[in-house]
């Protein structure tokens, strides 16, 4: 089994000031990776497309493509091809606290001349990549991360390895994505480990290169463009209630020019997209990236943006969502926090009850909403340094009189607390799941709801099959933003 190890290399000298890293990313990976900014330390990006990291990822006269960051946030991947020369992988990784600058590295330990297009899978697992020899024998390939690098590099089997293919681009519930070039169009295949189960057309009108966002809400692809002086640009479908995906609708201007913008990726927290414009003279593409609220913009009406400020707290919460954006650990993104939002407004909810505290990220989001409606959040969170640092927080961002920290574990405390409650937001380990929701129920009014976040329907946990069991409550998977509802229909 060929095994791959990473070796030391220059490093970027990258400082970090507390601010920036008390909320980053690598919170949740102590060490050497915790003292590094995340994204190389480059400033964050919001309306403008800007260039990412010039002179290190985007250098003058090479074609760079295909953004992956590792879902730690310490590991990133790039395709960079010198015109007339044949693809690389490069990556860049943190070490000793700071960020390595980008190294080709060899996915397939020499079997094949070329790679290029690698994509970390959500869980952090696994890599999928496209090596290739000469011309059209591009094929996917998979192998196993490890800490050290990455092993077992092997091309996937059977039907995918009959046409030549590329982009391979894993969702967070493990369908595969890529493009089939003998067919010119984006396919999407489901593994049971290495072996293929199904592979079929992603049904697509058009496009290739496609990336789905982290909670399986949209997809973004690139296509023929609509504007006659570029030759592509990139659009976003939207997944329809039965699962399908809509129709494909251009980004606007922000992304799309009058040059050709092409192979769309997004953080592992679908706060930025990465996407490569070829604006360099020759034609050549370098990798630019922006807020993805570009996208979120186009959603409308199916995730609402929040009110406009209309007071001195809602400025304040915003500047510092703003602020953070694309720093906070866990998986828990803006979009998810919208609609955690829109829903304690919609529902004129009051009486609300958090199971992980976490970073406090959710939190905000359900303590600025309940603003609104005169209500107050009751969050549980059994870390007591995880405590104190969201309490911090929610003193800084004003929303500290609003929120009762409860330090302790869920199961004990949730008896304790005064019911009834109108909503329940789960955001814990789901291997938990069945326990903290037999502890919450008996509490919730009825009509109330129970939105547990990280789980999708037909995923074999024990917590799946419970809810779906349930005779007291209508449970919806899928409902946006990874999360699943369970409304109570009668008394327990």
């Amino acid at each position: 089994m060929a095994r791959i190890l990473l070796k030391p290399g220059p490093m970027i000298a990258i400082c970090c000031g507390l601010a920036a890293c008390g909320v980053s990313a690598q919170q949740e990976n102590p060490g050497a990776a915790a003292a590094a900014p995340p994204y190389m330390g480059e400033a964050l990006p919001k309306a403008e497309a800007v260039i990412f990291a010039p002179g290190t990822v985007s250098v003058a006269g090479r074609y760079e493509y295909a953004m992956s960051i590792h879902p730690s946030g310490d590991r990133m991947l790039f395709t960079a091809e010198v015109p007339g020369e044949g693809a690389a992988v490069f990556m860049s990784r943190v070490e000793d606290g700071s960020w390595i600058a980008p190294e080709r590295v060899s996915l397939t330990a020499g079997a094949r001349k070329n790679e290029m297009e690698a994509f970390f899978s959500p869980d952090g697992r696994s890599l999928f990549f496209a090596p290739y020899d000469e011309g059209m024998d591009v094929r996917i390939w998979m192998a196993n991360l490890t800490a050290e690098g990455w092993e077992n590099p092997r091309p996937v089997g059977p039907p995918m390895d009959q046409d030549p293919a590329f982009y391979p681009v894993q969702d967070s519930d493990g369908t595969l994505y890529y493009t089939n070039l003998a067919q010119r169009a984006v396919y999407r295949a489901t593994l049971d480990n290495d072996t293929v189960v199904t592979s079929a057309p992603a049904g697509l009108a058009v496009g290739g290169h496609a990336f789905p966002a982290p909670d399986g809400s949209y997809i973004l692809v690139d296509s023929a463009s609509l504007n006659s002086d570029a030759e592509r640009d990139i659009f976003v479908a939207f997944r329809a209630e039965d699962g399908s995906w809509g129709s494909l609708q251009p980004l606007g201007p922000a992304v799309n020019t009058d040059h050709s913008e092409t192979c769309p990726s997004l953080s592992p927290d679908g706060s930025f997209l990465f996407f490569s414009r070829y604006n360099e003279p020759g034609n050549i593409s370098n990798i630019y990236w922006i807020s993805s609220e570009v996208v979120r913009e186009q959603i409308a009406p199916r995730i609402s943006r929040p009110s406009p400020a209309t007071n001195d707290l809602d400025h304040r919460v915003q500047a510092y969502l703003d602020a953070h954006r694309g720093r906070w650990s866990g998986g828990l993104s803006d979009v998810d926090g919208r609609l955690l939002y829109d829903l304690i407004l919609q529902n004129d909810y009051t009486r609300v009850v958090e199971i992980g505290t976490g970073t406090g990220h959710s939190a905000i989001w359900l303590a600025w909403a309940l603003s609104k409606t005169g209500g107050r959040l009751t969050t549980i969170e059994i870390n007591e340094s995880r405590c104190r640092e969201a309490a911090a927080r929610f003193e800084e961002v004003g929303l500290s009189d609003l929120i009762d920290i409860r330090c302790a574990d869920a199961l004990e405390a949730l008896p304790k607390l005064q019911g009834p409650f109108e909503f329940v937001f789960m955001d814990a380990p789901i291997v938990m799941g069945t326990a903290f929701f037999e502890a919450a129920a008996p509490k919730l009014v009825d009509g109330g709801r129970y939105v547990s976040h990280g789980i999708r329907g037909g995923e074999p946990w024990e917590y799946v099959r419970y809810l779906e069991g349930l005779t007291d409550f209508e449970t919806t998977f899928d409902t946006g933003g990874h999360f699943c509802t369970s409304r109570k229909t009668s008394e327990q």
